[in-house]
């Protein structure tokens, strides 16, 4: 049997043995939330429900397709302005005033429907449990406005200036897909 020794950073290195077959797996350390790219300075606000997100989500792979009923024109605009300067746009997932999840923008996509409404389609890739205390909608600042999302914001979405603590030990595990 040969054995193949490979070091990544942030990575370890887990063996178990199985009759005599040797199993290897390399996985993420707990608590590691690199990302391949610098997240973009906005990011957008989104209630949802976690349920369909865990489902939706493939891990690292683009999710599948989720449908919001209001045209996220600022929030295209914006994954387009984030890919233009090398970044990732955050979605910031909440449910009632706790934010739960979070996660990179794969694709925002302002479409109109059979019944000449327009909507929109969006995916996203490596979900993530936000981490640490409690954090609450009234944690996020409002793009428009420069203060905290109330508890009690109802829409769809908002867009929101990036926290600090998706970038930090707050950005929580990999949600596996």
């Amino acid at each position: 049997m040969r054995e193949i020794s490979v070091e990544m950073k942030d990575y370890k290195r887990r063996e178990d043995r199985l009759s005599n077959a040797k199993i290897v797996r390399v996985e993420p350390l707990k608590g590691s939330s690199r990302l391949d790219k610098p997240l973009f300075h906005t990011a957008i606000y989104v209630n949802r429900a976690p349920t369909g997100l865990r489902k939706a989500s493939h891990g690292k792979d683009t999710s599948d397709p989720l449908m919001e009923g209001k045209p996220w024109t600022k929030g295209e605009r914006l994954l387009t302005q984030a890919r233009d300067t090398g970044r990732e746009l955050a979605l910031i997932f909440g449910y009632y005033e706790r934010l739960e999840y979070w996660a990179v923008a794969r694709e925002i996509v302002v479409e109109t429907n059979g019944e000449e409404k327009r909507v929109t389609r969006y995916r996203f890739a490596e979900l993530r449990r936000i981490r640490g205390r409690r954090r609450e909608r009234k944690d996020l600042t409002v793009v428009s406005t420069n203060r905290p999302l109330p508890n009690d914001f109802i829409k769809s979405y908002v867009l929101v200036q990036a926290p600090g603590l998706l970038q930090s030990g707050g950005a929580g595990a990999k949600i596996a897909g």
